[in-house]
């Protein structure tokens, strides 16, 4: 009896152990990312809305989007970036998309429409500024960006140019600027776009550390566009629209992306199927249950 009682109690211990220190199985899957650095080229498309719903805030209008527009938006062929910022006024809301050709970014600029005028934003929010450039100078603090903005603060301008500016003009222009934006504190990023086909405006933004940063931005970039001190910017620039706020989410190709609603189907339908996949707390109970049958097994041979 003393034999069985210490081979019990053994067996026992053996298997607590195995309940505490087996690792629980759980989906550990991550997708690579789509590029391996965040490209500094391509098409951008802005919207810039105004919330005309007296009910609705600007964070309300920015959770709509991500909830529901992001897991779309960044699945799309040639998807660079979806970003989404406060402006400094509290009813306009600012977003921005990047891919790697024109024809994809038109087409996520039509998404981002067809989602307001087919879901709850209807009739709560109106176009205010809508742009659809190329990317002409993007410069970063890091020479590889592969982390995203969120949380930090942007700064945006847009101008009229209606005698219209060459590509090859805008590059020496913003690389001479472009020695004051990264002077600022918190530097982050700073690019500029022209409209095509014959770029009569241009739209600019700024990332830093700060608000203060993206504001200070702003002037730098309005002042070198009113007193022109390096003689490389058109004589005819009106500024149109300008705002600096918080980012308040920002996708990269470089980072993780939402999962888009085929994947978490499918995610979730295989978590059904397999209780050691996918929840956690299903596959500690089944963990649990597995060895607590074997206890009980063992202890009725062992009294038998």
């Amino acid at each position: 009896m003393s034999y069985n009682y210490e081979a019990f109690i053994m067996l026992y211990i053996t298997l607590l152990l195995s309940l505490i220190g087996t690792p629980v199985l759980v989906s550990a899957f991550e997708p690579e990312p789509a590029c391996t650095c965040q490209p500094t080229d391509g098409f951008l498309v802005t919207r810039l809305w105004t919330i005309v719903d007296a009910k609705m805030t600007d964070q309300d209008v920015i959770d709509e989007f991500n909830e529901g527009f992001a897991p779309i938006v960044t699945h799309m062929n040639g998807f660079q970036r979806y970003t989404a910022a406060k402006t400094g006024n509290s009813s306009t809301v600012f977003f921005m998309n990047a891919f790697d050709t024109e024809e994809l970014a038109h087409g996520a600029q039509e998404a981002a429409k067809s989602f307001v005028n087919d879901g709850r934003l209807n009739e709560a929010i109106t176009p205010n500024q809508f742009t659809e450039d190329v990317l002409v100078s993007y410069f970063n603090a890091e020479d590889c960006v592969t982390t995203d903005s969120a949380g930090l603060y942007m700064s945006t301008r847009l101008y009229d140019i209606p005698k219209g500016m060459t590509l090859d003009a805008m590059i020496e222009s913003t690389s001479t600027v472009s020695v004051d934006m990264k002077a600022i504190d918190g530097f982050v990023s700073f690019a500029s776009t022209l409209r095509p086909p014959n770029h009569t405006q241009a739209f600019f933004f700024n990332i830093y550390d700060t608000l203060e940063g993206a504001a200070a931005s702003n002037n730098a970039g309005n002042t070198n566009a009113e007193k022109d001190p390096n003689d490389n910017v058109p004589n005819d620039v009106v500024l149109i629209e300008e705002t600096a706020g918080q980012i308040a989410f920002d996708y990269i190709c470089a980072g993780k992306l939402p999962e888009d609603e085929d994947e978490k189907g499918n995610g979730d339908a295989q978590g059904a199927a397999d209780p050691l996949v996918g929840d956690t707390s299903a596959a500690q109970s089944h963990h649990l249950g597995c060895v607590l049958g074997a206890l009980m097994c063992v202890a009725a041979i062992v009294c038998n």
